[in-house]
């Protein structure tokens, strides 16, 4: 399935929506962060946020104990991301996130929330994503993108679990 392009423009867009995105989307986007934090725990996890935005959910999801890799495709996001995380273990990459410039081996949890809409080839990225040694991977879709029969299909094809949140369809994928 193919959906808009994941390359500059799509952080162009988003760096002109900076500083209404937390107004527009907090609460939601904490929402969906929060059923992650509930799912699994992330004591002493290192994770990778593909789509990481301006962090928003950094004061009510990290701790002393986590260690987080952000990608975002929007600079003046991740400016307002690195604001939030200097009290925490986060390092931030301006990159595109369907295509991360990490070792996915050492990561225990990808999540990609409300992001995945603006990738050329979701199936494929989560192939490869599945193909890493990442131990628990949480891909939010968003419902008026994508059907729960394609959601649902997709657990099924990668043996996952998903639940609704908030505006999308969550993901879960566990290896252990």
């Amino acid at each position: 399935m193919s959906r808009a392009s994941g390359d500059r423009d799509i952080g162009k867009l988003y760096d002109c929506s900076v500083d209404a995105y937390d107004k527009l989307y907090y609460s939601e986007q904490n929402e969906k962060y929060k059923s992650i934090r509930d799912n699994i725990n992330v004591i002493g996890c290192n994770f990778v946020d593909l789509g990481v935005g301006t962090g928003l959910y950094f004061e009510n999801f990290l701790c002393e104990s986590i260690y987080l890799i952000g990608i975002d495709l929007s600079i003046k996001s991740l400016y307002k991301a690195y604001g939030r995380g200097l009290k925490y273990y986060v390092d931030l990459i301006y990159s595109d996130a369907q295509y991360p410039p990490i070792r996915l081996d050492s990561i225990d949890v990808l999540m990609s929330v409300t992001t995945v809409h603006h990738f050329k080839d979701i199936e494929l990225f989560i192939s490869r994503i599945m193909e890493s040694e990442v131990k628990h991977i949480f891909i939010s879709f968003l419902e008026k993108v994508f059907s729960e029969d394609y959601i649902k299909a997709l657990a099924d094809r990668f043996r996952c679990s998903y639940w609704k949140v908030a505006n999308d369809y969550m993901l879960y994928c566990s290896k252990i």
